[in-house]
């Protein structure tokens, strides 16, 4: 029998569904189907470029992973190219892997990164970011909730796909509601309101004249208040209906707080000022003109002081009647954005000079926490010493506020993040990107890491014939 071999090392093979068939990928930049039954050469099809995976699709598709970077996919019967996948990675791709629905791809790749593709259209979902060397291969869990990636950092990385993104979901601003059931987003000049799995509810806000900045529910979740460019705030009721409009500010309402008791609004405007607002619509305060524009302003939890931020690169902390209590120094750049802990006695601030800050109540540095890039807002976890922010670099990053040590960065926003929030419940964390983008994470850590270890005594069971003990050992 003619033996037909490739001429350069063959770096990856897939079984076709019905067994027929053998796909091959090689380093002299072909990719070639064989018949099992007479071991002989059924197609060749040529790349311009190693292939250092092929993955069949279906009967009738195959992908491959492409040293420059690229998947591409190929008809199987005719060996004809059907489409690039949108984007590509930085760097060459080693392993594919299909989901069990078969509707996503993942790939692996020495751009030390995996991301996750939309098969249809070949339009990416998810970037997923955290190795520190060539990521060498990458397979799915049988109920497609997980991927688990394996890399030349030595490192085995299990990654949570489940709700990690709500592609209906659109906003460049959010809220959660108190009860974490529903989510409250602004875009451009409208209001969307959506329960928790991101369905959206049948109520859409329209009545702003330019550009929303934030929106916020109140704290008995009755009423949703929003900050546009039009120099105005809107109170609206869940159905939609606009309850009253508060007028005062000479230029755009960047930013707005309800006191913790709901019985007040603080709002911050590009014009210099902070205005303080009963929910009837009377102007109870104006805070005196300050040096520069306000970007962010915060209510401490007991109600009785407003922190703000500010572009000439301070921290000040008020009282209700306006009196400056504070002004925090250390930023060197632009504060852009300013939280409370929830037992009010920290507060961070988020900077254009690449840190998150943060401050005793007397303007005490306790921490400085480094971003790569400019960070547009800070947030604290409601049930955890769980610090987030996130940035023009895309990244959310999470840190534990017992050691101020970094937990595992989130990506996936292919724009800068400009809006995160943690649901009051703990559970879901979201973020909205410059682009519109909304994703949802699960943060429901126990069932993750029960979920997580089940898998992995699922794999121990299989892979070494004895039953899995990972997960007793743990919760023992």
């Amino acid at each position: 029998m003619q033996v037909v071999t490739h001429t350069d090392r063959v770096n990856n093979l897939s079984f076709s569904a019905d067994g027929k068939t053998i796909a091959s990928a090689s380093a002299d930049n072909t990719i070639k189907l064989w018949s099992l039954k007479n071991r002989k050469l059924i197609k060749t099809i040529h790349e311009s470029n190693d292939v250092f995976g092929v993955l069949f699709v279906d009967s009738q598709t195959i992908a491959s992973a492409i040293g420059d970077g690229t998947i591409k996919l190929w008809n199987i019967n005719n060996g004809k190219f059907i489409m690039n996948f949108q984007e590509r990675h930085r760097d060459k791709v080693l392993r594919l892997a299909l989901s069990s629905d078969g509707k996503t791809i993942a790939s692996a790749s020495a751009d030390r990164t995996v991301k996750l593709w939309n098969l249809k259209d070949g339009k990416l979902l998810h970037t997923f970011i955290g190795h520190d060397n060539d990521v060498t291969d990458v397979n799915f869990s049988n109920d497609g909730k997980m991927i688990a990636s394996a890399s030349e950092d030595r490192t085995i990385r299990i990654w949570d796909i489940d709700n990690f993104a709500t592609a209906n979901v659109k906003g460049t601003s959010l809220s959660f509601s108190p009860d974490s059931q529903m989510i409250v987003t602004g875009t451009g000049k409208t209001i969307s309101l959506w329960q928790r799995d991101g369905k959206r509810l049948f109520c859409y806000f329209s009545g702003h004249q330019k550009p929303i900045y934030q929106v916020s529910f109140s704290p008995d979740g009755q009423i949703i208040a929003s900050a546009s460019a039009d120099s105005t705030i809107k109170l609206w009721n869940l159905d939609g209906k606009l309850l009253r409009t508060l007028q005062g500010h000479n230029g755009s309402v960047i930013r707005i707080s309800f006191s913790p008791r709901g019985q007040m609004i603080a709002s911050a405007s590009a014009d210099k000022t902070i205005n303080l607002w009963n929910l009837d619509g009377r102007l109870i305060k104006t805070f005196p003109t300050q040096s520069s524009e306000i970007t962010s302003i915060s209510f401490s939890p007991d109600g009785k002081m407003i922190a703000s931020a500010n572009r000439d690169r301070t921290v000040k902390l008020w009282s209700l009647n306006g009196k400056l209590y504070k002004t925090f120094l250390g930023h060197i750049k632009a504060v852009l954005d300013v939280s409370f802990s929830p037992d009010g006695k920290t507060i961070a601030s988020a900077s254009e000079d690449k840190t998150v800050r943060l401050w005793h109540l007397n303007g005490q540095t306790i921490k400085i926490l480094p971003h790569s890039d400019i960070v547009n807002q800070v947030t604290f976890s409601p049930t955890d010493h769980i610090l987030a922010s996130a940035g023009e670099d895309k990244i959310i990053k999470f840190w534990n506020l017992y050691d101020y040590q970094p937990l595992p960065d989130l990506s996936g926003h292919n724009a800068p993040v400009k809006n995160i929030s943690f649901s009051p419940d703990g559970k879901t964390f979201a973020s909205a990107d410059s682009d519109g983008q909304v994703m949802l994470r699960n943060l429901d850590l126990d069932n993750l890491l029960k979920r997580s270890c089940n898998w992995i005594d699922d794999y121990l069971t299989s892979s070494q014939n004895s039953k899995g003990d990972f997960c007793t050992a743990l919760y023992s």
